[in-house]
C-alpha cells in the first residue's frame, strides 16, 4: 500500500511539472530499450490468422478503437491524479518554481543595461 501511494505521489509530481532525476531517467531509458530489444528478436507464426486484417485504416472501426484507448487511458489519468493528490501531505510555502517567477522591479537610475546601455 505505501509503494503504490509513493508511486501515485510520484505520478502527480510529474504532471505538475517536476523533473526526473538523473537515476530514473537512465533506468526508464535502459528499460525502453531492453523492451524495443526483446520485440525486434520475436519469432514469426508458424500460422496466419484465419481471419484477415480491415482494408483501411481510415475506417470506423480503427477510429472507434483509438477514440476508446484514449477514453480510458484519458480516465485512469486523471484518476490516478486526483488519488495521489489525495495521498500526498499538502503543500506549504511558496512552491518549488516561486523563485523562477520573482522579478526585481526596476530602479529609477540604476546601472545601465548591458544590452541597451540604458537605465533600469
Amino acid at each position: 500500500m505505501r509503494a503504490t501511494r509513493r508511486r501515485r505521489a510520484g505520478a502527480a509530481r510529474a504532471a505538475q511539472g517536476v523533473k526526473l532525476g538523473d537515476l530514473q531517467a537512465t533506468l526508464m531509458g535502459m528499460a525502453s530499450a531492453a523492451l524495443f530489444f526483446v520485440i525486434s528478436h520475436a519469432k514469426p507464426l508458424a500460422r496466419l490468422s484465419p481471419q484477415r486484417p480491415h482494408p483501411d485504416i481510415f475506417s470506423l472501426y480503427v477510429f472507434a478503437s483509438i477514440l476508446g484507448q484514449f477514453a480510458v487511458h484519458l480516465f485512469f489519468l486523471a484518476t490516478t491524479y486526483r488519488g495521489a493528490l489525495a495521498a500526498m501531505p499538502p503543500v506549504r510555502g511558496p512552491g518549488p518554481h516561486a523563485a523562477a517567477r520573482a522579478r526585481p522591479q526596476p530602479t529609477q537610475g540604476g546601472p545601465p543595461c548591458a544590452l541597451c546601455a540604458a537605465p533600469l
